[in-house]
């Protein structure tokens, strides 16, 4: 019996409490043992070789061993190789204090078996430090290890890690397959934080927006009478695609054909109808991408299919949808589970991150004997290509291809190696996991090109049809959504967003806390142990709002993964520099985290108030109106406007259709008046949806030209546009200059509006934020933010009717910007050139030098402007006539005479 030595026993204790199953692994790994390995040494001057526990003998130098100096501050180290005891205590105790995470790379169980035998790995690193190993390229070892040390303090301190490697070790055993798998999961749970705090918001939103749909939907197990148990074919619009798709043609009644959202037109062309279609994304480009031209063209064929749509994805989809459909939330999602789970009590499904990974998940829901993908390359094809024809507008395939240009090579399903993006590079993970855990639904990869998802059988389409499709009783009905009616307990949703309202009341409380523990912790004459007592209290409160709100705690996430590295550089706030930097970071999480709670109170009440509608029998279902929507707009806008034109319906009754109707009706596409997209954008904006305002108020104006409108309609017109423009939204900045435009517009046909002054006030203020917030934000950025903060003030030199300023501001973009963006200098020139000419004959004699002397300067740097399309205004040529100036612009040259 081989005899274990007490300190393995403790390390594989302490080991078993963060990786047990690693943990196992070792255990399991040493009881097949017939005794511990050992290793045999070399001694030579310069150290020593060691073998007996690695495949080949490896060096340790003496030096090492004998003194290891201290390592340079860190968040995450990552060390390759344990070496022989004590070179991985050695490199343990030399790391600083400022050590969050620790992950020890060691392809040889043996030599970390007799590492754990003879080093106190887990006393020997400092204090707090969490340690994590990996010993194999095997997902699941590798998630555990990632839950330990490296989830917790976040992906970008990892990104930024200290490496540490046994030279020795190195040059004799393979370190590249820990290495890349390690990698690979790095940029997976990178892709997976992806969402910005705006985009999550944003996914609110919509949730809320869709909350009709939402509760009307058919549960999946509804399904399962008309799809489940029939084979599936998942169709994406991959490169590949062309070589199968026309198969699917001649087996629409053998099995479930479910298109993603981008293929759905491409497949109608064909004369394909699938029986369902899945879309994800929040944005409205995503929208825009597929679904209009597939409603316009094809409206009778949608009423076939079913679409199967998340809470989040952006409302028009579902709201416009003429057939059934289903929208859920995404189970591996907390803002899902909160919103459309927890509060709406409906229901959720795993969805990956793409509506290819909701396409397998559903077959997968559904119990299907097999499920097969078609064009799901996850890769570029041979000739550069990232989607098959007809399938994305040309600006995605752009951006592919900047994808492709930073991509990476991956195994190919029709061997050797194939071109991916990082992004593709999840997705084939996630897919890869969903297969793993799929134990009663085989996948089939017939794409015949792309990249390889492991735990997919590769097969032809065609020989998968004749083995797996071809039933002789197969037939595929398709659903109708009246087969089943839902009910739905009203009082019940209402009851529980009571329980939302008064979490959110909690959390304002202890962000008020929050604020507290923040200025105390930031006092002035604290001792270090005293402020970091503080500053733990703080943290402690931080976690406490986290754990009472997922969509917080989301949210959070994503500051922990960005903020991972200076808290762990602040954290014992010894020096001023060290405290102001915590005082920063918590006061933006503090500022940021109210916003957000206002928000969800915003939208969580506007659902609410959907569910009392509902409830009261007064929901008007737009999707079902036949026309446009215009008209019950414009009667409901009425009330709106008039809230005392119904008192029995209460005040806010009206916005909560008006902005219902507009999830159902598209009036940029459904040929609304210019004063409907008009009225229309004033309710989006007055609920904070600017961005879409903005899109409302562009359709109109090109509307109105050729119009007869009234100066006062006009001047009120550029006004709203001007608000909408200054706004900000989630996921967009404020469109400052052009707000300016707006308003500088509404000025002239409204001159006696005292409002717009006070808005072009506070946009200048805007501006000047953005512009700064932008330099900071934004390496090599500093020359253009400031030549933007130059033109910011001279806009508000003129607002302050300081002209002097204004000129002198001007004068120096132009000749700043000249070089570098003559687009925008030349513009600013004609107005220099312009203006001072026209001063020259003004009352204030210093104004008048001001001018001359801009004038003169202008007139020298004539011949810089060679090559620039140029017109020069008639009030410079007028004044360098007077003044006896000859101007002839030639190709070659420039010439300036004095008669």
């Amino acid at each position: 019996m081989k005899e274990i030595p007490t300190l393995l026993t403790k390390n594989l204790e302490t080991l078993a409490r963060s990786q047990p199953k690693l943990a196992s692994r070792l255990r399991e790994y040493l009881e097949e043992l017939p005794a511990l390995p050992k290793a045999e040494f070399q001694e030579t001057p310069a150290g020593r070789w060691v073998s007996g526990l690695t495949e080949k003998p490896f060096f340790e130098k003496r030096a090492f061993l004998e003194k290891r100096k201290k390592a340079d501050p860190s968040a995450v180290y990552l060390v390759f190789g344990t070496g022989c005891a004590p070179w991985l205590f050695h490199v343990l105790r030399s790391l600083p204090r400022e050590a969050l995470s620790i992950v020890i790379f060691e392809p040889s169980l043996d030599l970390l078996l007799a590492t754990l035998s003879e080093t106190s790995v887990f006393a020997a690193a400092p204090a707090g430090c969490r340690i994590s190993f990996v010993v194999e390229a095997d997902r699941t070892l590798m998630d555990e290890a990632f839950a330990w040390n490296v989830i917790p303090i976040g992906i970008f301190p990892v990104q930024k890690a200290t490496v540490i490697a046994h030279e020795g070790e190195g040059e004799s055993a393979d370190f590249s397959p820990l290495e890349s798998t390690f990698k690979k999961e790095i940029i997976y749970r990178l892709t997976l934080l992806g969402n910005s705090p705006e985009d999550t918001l944003l996914g609110v939103r919509h949730a809320a927006l869709n909350t009709p749909r939402i509760l009307q939907s058919p549960r999946l197990s509804d399904l399962k009478p008309f799809y489940g148990g029939k084979p599936f074919v998942c169709v994406s619009s991959g490169p590949s695609l062309e070589k199968n798709v026309h198969l699917l043609k001649d087996i629409q009644d053998k099995c479930v054909i479910v298109a993603c959202d981008t293929i759905l037109f491409h497949l109608l062309e064909k004369e394909i109808v699938p029986h369902m279609v899945t879309t994800i994304e929040r944005p409205y480009i995503t929208y825009e991408a597929w679904l209009p031209r597939v409603l316009e063209k094809y409206p009778e064929e949608c009423k076939k299919i079913l679409l199967v749509s998340q809470s989040v994805s952006y409302p028009l989809i579902a709201g416009r949808w003429p057939g059934p459909s289903v929208v859920v939330g995404k189970l591996d999602v907390p803002v899902d589970n909160w919103f459309t789970g927890a509060v709406l009590g409906e229901q959720l499904m795993y969805s990956g991150l793409s509506v290819a990974h909701m396409a397998l998940s559903l077959a997968l829901i559904l119990e299907a004997p097999s499920a097969s993908l078609i064009g799901q390359d996850l890769a570029y094809s041979e000739e550069g290509l990232s989607h098959a024809s007809n399938t994305v507008p040309d600006s995605v395939l752009a951006a592919e291809q900047k994808l492709r240009e930073g991509g990476l090579s991956v195994p190919g399903v029709l061997d050797g190696d194939v071109r991916t993006s990082t992004i593709w590079l999840t997705f084939i993970q996630i897919f890869e996991r969903m297969i793993a855990a799929s134990k009663d639904t085989p996948v089939y990869d017939c794409t015949e090109g792309g990249a390889l998802i492991e735990g997919t059988k590769i097969l032809s389409f065609q020989d998968h049809i004749q083995t797996n499709i071809l039933a002789p009783d197969a037939v595929v009905s398709r659903w109708n959504e009246k087969d089943k009616e839902k009910s739905v307990s009203y009082e019940d949703v209402l009851g529980r967003f009571g329980q939302a309202s008064a979490q959110l009341d909690r959390l304002d409380a202890r962000l008020a806390d929050m604020r507290s523990g923040i200025t105390r912790c930031s006092a002035p004459a604290l001792t270090p142990s005293r402020r970091q007592a503080l500053a733990f209290s703080v943290a402690k409160i931080l976690d406490e709002i986290h754990a009472l709100n997922p969509v917080l705690s989301f949210i959070g996430q994503s500051y922990t993964y960005l903020s991972g590295s200076m808290l762990a550089e602040n954290r014992f706030l010894e020096t001023v520099e060290q405290v102001e930097r915590w005082k920063k970071l918590h006061e933006e999480i503090v500022e940021s985290h109210s916003f957000n709670v206002s928000f969800l109170r915003q939208w969580v009440n506007y659902s609410k108030d959907l569910v009392d509608i509902l409830q009261r029998d007064a929901y008007i279902d737009a999707g079902k109106l036949s026309g446009s929507g215009e008209e019950e707009y414009f009667g409901l806008f009425a009330q709106w406007q008039d809230e005392t034109s119904n008192p029995q319906e209460r005040p806010d009754t009206p916005l909560i259709l008006l902005t219902d109707l507009l999830s159902c009706k598209d009036p940029l596409r459904e040929n609304w008046s210019s004063n409907g997209l008009w009225k229309a954008a004033r309710v989006l904006h007055t609920l904070g949806r600017a961005e879409e305002g903005r899109r409302f108020m562009a359709k109109a104006y090109g509307q109105m030209e050729g119009e007869e409108v009234a100066e006062a309609v006009l001047g009120a017109f550029y006004k709203d546009w001007g608000k909408m423009a200054a706004a900000d939204d989630l996921c967009s900045y404020p469109l400052t200059a052009e707000a300016l435009t707006y308003l500088a517009n509404a000025e002239e046909y409204l001159p006696g509006d005292k409002e717009i002054p006070l808005l072009k006030k506070k946009i200048l203020e805007r501006q000047k934020s953005l512009f700064i917030e932008t330099g900071k934000m934004t390496e090599g950025y500093s020359e253009k933010v400031d030549l933007l903060l130059l033109r910011n003030r001279a806009e508000n030199a003129l607002y302050q009717k300081d002209l002097p300023t204004a000129l002198f501001s001007v004068e120096e973009l132009v000749w700043g910007s000249l070089e570098s963006y003559p687009g925008t200098a030349i513009p600013h020139l004609q107005w220099l050139m312009k203006t001072t000419a026209n001063c020259v004959d003004a009352a204030d004699a210093l104004l008048v030098k001001q001018s001359e002397d801009i004038l003169g300067r202008i007139i020298g740097r004539l011949p810089s402007l060679v090559g620039h399309p140029f017109d020069f205004p008639m009030e410079f040529l007028a004044l360098l006539k007077r003044k006896g100036i000859k101007l002839s612009l030639q190709s070659a040259d420039t010439h300036l005479e004095e008669e």
